[in-house]
């Protein structure tokens, strides 16, 4: 069968557009902050100045998270009152606390036995 000389790249320009489109698409869906109570909070006092992107990857404690916000007013976001520090910590700590991710958990040995050499279990 014989096409048009530029066929082949037309038709592989718009595979490359369509997957990029696809991929941008995911990846605004994932720098989406996670709806809950606070969520307008951080809204309002941190993507001001940052996406939503920084938060989302951050995965950290209560604690650090704490500590970020102090960092931030250091460097010029206004101070917090306390409700409001406590209802963007509580969201944050909810949403965007450590992951335990990795592989999955050890195996629960109930006996262990030994193999022979020809592979039959030596008892």
């Amino acid at each position: 069968m014989h096409t048009h000389p530029h066929f082949r790249s037309l038709f592989a320009l718009g595979l490359l557009l369509a997957s990029g489109f696809a991929s941008t698409e995911s990846a605004s869906a994932e720098a989406e902050l996670a709806a809950g109570k606070g969520s307008d909070l951080v809204q309002q006092h941190c993507i001001r100045c940052h996406s939503e992107r920084i938060i989302i990857q951050q995965r950290a404690s209560r604690e650090n998270w704490r500590e970020t916000i102090e960092s931030m007013q250091s460097q010029g976001l206004e101070p917090l009152d306390q409700a409001t520090e406590k209802a963007i910590l509580d969201y944050l700590a909810r949403h965007y606390g450590p992951e335990s991710r990795g592989r999955r958990a050890p195996l629960q040995v109930e006996r262990w036995y030994f193999l022979e050499q020809d592979g039959t279990r030596k008892q």
